[in-house]
């Protein structure tokens, strides 16, 4: 199966579900780090279309929307080591030069919108220089000057070939945000599925019982536990309750 994300300006960007590398995080994401993107995801809840508005007008394919999910979790107060800021961790000179005021007064690093623009146009930037959108997400994560001393000839091999010339991490970056895509899509239609449905499923995060479940969702205990045949057992992260409807 291919996915592919169709960009007007400077070409498009294929998901790869069926890369093996991209699978490894799909699979990460979805199992060892399922809490952490139930967080991050319900985070991005309400940026989500702001940020595809600005990454179309760029001209930018709206999946790498999801890159705050690897960066940053969809937080604005995350400062890297390297003094990057922000969900799209921009660091201060990368700021300035797209856009985004830095100063003692103001950070617009800290502005989901604001950011969001900019880090559309860094990527259009990158994908016009480099000419494919995976060299600009390696670009993005490592900078351009390390992407042109890793691979000279850039400019005249596609992006597997270059791929083959990136150390592991910067490489994997990539999958990873192609990942990212591919496991946000899939929650996206899971709730459009269960809506259509008529059912709702809950996702446990670290620390909520059964009771606050069931008030948050206006049923009784004892409904929940039976919808899901189960015992009053320990609740683990990352596991789903179905929700019965009140009619139930």
């Amino acid at each position: 199966m291919t996915i592919i994300i169709a960009n007007p300006h400077t070409g498009a960007l294929n998901l790869e579900p069926d890369h093996a590398r991209v699978k490894f995080w799909v699979r990460y994401l979805q199992n060892e780090r399922s809490e952490h993107v139930e967080h991050s995801l319900r985070r991005a809840e309400p940026h989500i279309a702001s940020f595809r508005r600005e990454f179309r007008a760029a001209g930018v394919p709206t999946a790498l929307v999801w890159l705050p999910l690897i960066e940053s979790g969809f937080r604005s107060d995350v400062v890297s080591p390297k003094s990057a800021v922000g969900m799209f961790q921009f660091r201060e000179s990368t700021a300035r030069a797209f856009g985004l005021s830095v100063s003692q007064e103001v950070d617009e690093r800290l502005d989901p919108i604001r950011s969001a623009r900019a880090c559309a146009s860094y990527l259009s930037y990158l994908c016009e220089l480099f000419g494919s959108w995976e060299v600009a997400l390696a670009a993005y994560v490592a900078g351009e000057g390390s992407v042109k001393k890793w691979c000279p000839q850039y400019d005249t091999l596609a992006w597997p070939a270059i791929a083959s010339q990136l150390p592991a991490e910067v490489r994997d970056y990539v999958y990873k945000i192609k990942a990212s895509a591919l496991v946000a899509h899939a929650r996206i239609q899971r709730l459009r599925d269960q809506v259509n449905s008529g059912q709702t499923h809950h996702v446990i995060i670290h620390g909520e019982t059964y009771s606050s479940i069931a008030r948050k969702y206006d049923v009784a205990v004892d409904v929940l536990l039976s919808a899901n045949k189960i015992d009053a057992r320990k609740l683990r992260t990352g596991d789903r309750l179905l929700i019965p409807s009140s009619s139930d």
